[in-house]
């Protein structure tokens, strides 16, 4: 039970920088990308491109924006992996450690979008759709495998928030039994 404990706290210490880098990427106008999901999910080099062109998107603040992300996929990765302990430890479940290698797979495909996209917008006049291919592969690759994670993520929110909430009860009825 001890472990669970520690791992619970690396997991909400985890999940607080998760969410903050997350409030970064929205706040801060020097890393905001408001097309970003247009530009991952593009079905073509020229739709990309139009993409970025059309919508005056800053490369200066897209690169910003991706280095920044090199940074949020090592905390993503490590929240997948504490979250994927707290179940295990929780349902006494004795997963495989292929499950937690499993957890920063979405990050390597995110560090591999992120080298692509930095090379595609280097330069929008070459060029590149091979890269684009790899970029667009990587793209789909990762956001099928974060789906899963984040639903294991919010699973132990779920069980955080309905075990404060008992704690809280406990402490509200035992206060009242007090008077």
């Amino acid at each position: 039970m001890e472990t669970l404990k520690k791992i619970s706290r690396i997991w909400i210490v985890n999940a607080v920088v998760v969410i903050l880098m997350m409030a970064a990427f929205v706040i801060f106008k020097e890393v905001q990308i408001d097309q970003l999901l247009n530009i991952q999910f593009s079905i073509d080099l020229n739709t990309f491109k139009s993409i970025i062109t059309d919508n005056s998107i800053n490369m200066r603040v897209l690169r910003a924006n991706t280095y920044l992300d090199f940074a949020f996929i090592f905390f993503y990765s490590f929240l997948f992996y504490f979250s994927m302990r707290v179940f295990d430890l929780t349902l006494n479940l004795k997963l495989s450690k292929w499950y937690y290698i499993l957890c920063f797979v979405p990050g390597l495909f995110d560090i591999l979008e992120n080298i692509c996209l930095l090379i595609l917008i280097e330069d929008l006049t070459m060029q590149k759709a091979k890269l684009f291919l790899f970029y667009y592969l990587f793209v789909r690759l990762k956001w099928s495998l974060l789906i899963v994670f984040v639903i294991t993520t919010m699973t132990i929110v779920l069980f955080y928030t309905t075990h404060l909430l008992k704690l809280f009860i406990n402490w509200l009825m035992g206060a009242t039994n007090a008077n």
